[in-house]
């Protein structure tokens, strides 16, 4: 009878529940999870936001290329005296050209970043350079020197250019580094330039050159 006592007052041993342990492991690895794609997503952020720097920073010295060679390619059409120094002349001006995009980028980019509201522009960057390279075009065709209206047109997209290479060279940042690209894309040192690049290129009144 006393050995059935025991064994009646024996009690089976509680099995341990595998709930608990696996939840905690779950929610451990989806935390982890968690945080690698946080950290994944603030680098691609990042990333991101030097890339766009580094074209803002390209493009403004693209901007500053197709200003100093358009200047010196419109005073050599000036300057011309026979048809062989302005065809040399005209191929300058192409050449000005090539770079004029880094000038539509820089005053596109700047364009939502603005404090106050943009400035009135009957054009565009883009509508600028479309007009001015097409009547460039038809500048100076004829075995004749440059006509009157030919040479004020020229002089007046000098004035033009003059101003906005002024604009650009105060353009803070001459080398690529994360730093540089990262401040770029937040704003800092350029978009006041482009708004004045805006203020220049809508200046003009007219754009065709006749």
């Amino acid at each position: 009878m006393k050995g059935m006592n025991v064994q009646m007052n024996e009690q089976p041993a509680a099995k341990r529940s595998w709930f608990a342990p696996v939840m905690l492991s779950l929610l451990v690895f989806s935390l982890i999870g968690n945080v690698v794609l946080y950290s994944t997503k603030l680098v691609n952020d990042q990333a991101g936001r030097e890339r766009e720097g580094e074209r803002i920073i390209r493009s403004a010295w693209d901007a500053r290329v197709h200003a100093e060679a358009l200047i010196a390619a419109l005073q050599a059409l000036l300057d011309s005296e026979d048809a062989s120094a302005r065809i040399q002349a005209k191929q300058a001006i192409g050449f000005a050209f090539e770079h004029a995009g880094g000038l539509i980028y820089l005053v596109d980019t700047a364009l939502p970043r603005y404090d106050s509201p943009s400035p009135a522009q009957p054009r565009s960057a883009a509508q600028f350079i479309e007009a001015i390279e097409s009547a460039l075009s038809a500048a100076g065709n004829q075995a004749s020197s440059l006509t009157a209206a030919e040479g004020a047109y020229a002089s007046q997209l000098i004035q033009t250019y003059t101003r906005m290479q002024e604009e650009l060279a105060a353009f803070p940042y001459t080398e690529l580094t994360t730093q540089n690209a990262l401040r770029t894309e937040n704003g800092d040192g350029w978009v006041d330039i482009a708004r004045k690049l805006l203020l220049a290129l809508n200046e003009p009144a007219e754009l065709t050159g006749s």
